[in-house]
């Protein structure tokens, strides 16, 4: 697992969801799947206001999993942006990562576990029109089958 000594900031968000952020970027490799299936596991619960720092950890260990997803994202980015622009030059591309509150609203609403949720990150590209979808799908699936 990665080691990060970065003390975590604590806030507090509507409807009682506790957010920890860390200050710098961790460069190291992700948390390994056990850690981070436990950390959800922790997270999905209602955590005690006195309770917080015995839970740093896990929090550490959900950023941690988070931040993993990107760089896989930017590069989706990078490439989704360069072939909706060669179908549109007006489309608008975007990617975003989920925040750690909505990570946990999903880890309450269902049984999934941190590990398999999968839209923690995600891009979009928005066209004029919905034949430059098919454009676009078309540009990918030729690229995706090069390799």
């Amino acid at each position: 697992m990665a080691s990060h000594t970065t003390s975590p900031t604590l806030s507090r968000e509507a409807g009682g969801i506790i957010d920890v952020r860390f200050a710098e970027p961790n460069v190291m490799a992700p948390p390994d799947r056990q850690a981070v299936i436990a950390a959800g596991a922790v997270l999905r619960e209602r955590i005690p206001a006195d309770d917080y720092s015995a839970q740093a950890e896990h929090f550490r260990v959900a950023h941690e999993w988070r931040e993993a997803h990107l760089l896989p994202m930017h590069r989706m980015l990078i490439g989704l942006s360069g072939r909706a622009r060669a179908v549109s030059p007006n489309a608008i591309v975007a990617g975003r990562i989920k925040r750690l509150s909505s990570i946990r609203k999903k880890l309450r609403r269902s049984r999934i576990n941190l590990w398999d949720i999968q839209d923690i990150a995600g891009v979009r590209a928005i066209v004029p029109h919905i034949e430059d979808v098919a454009r676009i799908d078309r540009k990918s699936t030729r690229l995706n089958s090069s390799h």
